[in-house]
């Protein structure tokens, strides 16, 4: 199973690398930006096609993770209240048992319902 993963990654990187290298004139050319806000003089950049694709990748990757960890992070929440408030009832449950003054061990309530 181990030797079929290494092939299907060589396979997967080989098959990207080959996409690259054959679109590698379009991924060199250079597309003008220009920002003009009107409150200062008009910006102007030139980068390339792939350098653009990167960084949209890399800002894709950024809000893709803040987003799952954003919904993890409420989940462990939610699930830590919960827990909380399941402590809470088995606490309350075991004080309102012991209020009638004479508190039992496990050994004696399994003595006394065996009957022995």
């Amino acid at each position: 199973m181990k030797t079929i993963k290494v092939i299907f990654w060589l396979m997967v990187i080989s098959f990207l690398g080959l996409a690259v290298y054959q679109n590698r004139q379009t991924l060199t050319i250079n597309l003008p930006f220009s920002l003009n806000v009107y409150f200062r003089p008009e910006v102007r950049w030139s980068y390339t096609v792939g350098h653009i694709m990167g960084f949209s990748a890399f800002v894709g990757f950024l809000v893709g993770s803040w987003t799952f960890f954003r919904l993890y992070w409420r989940k462990r929440r939610e699930l830590k209240q919960c827990m909380d408030s399941l402590r809470e009832i088995s606490i309350t449950s075991s004080s309102e048992s012991s209020v009638g003054g004479k508190t039992e061990s496990k050994d004696e309530s399994f003595t006394q319902s065996n009957g022995s």
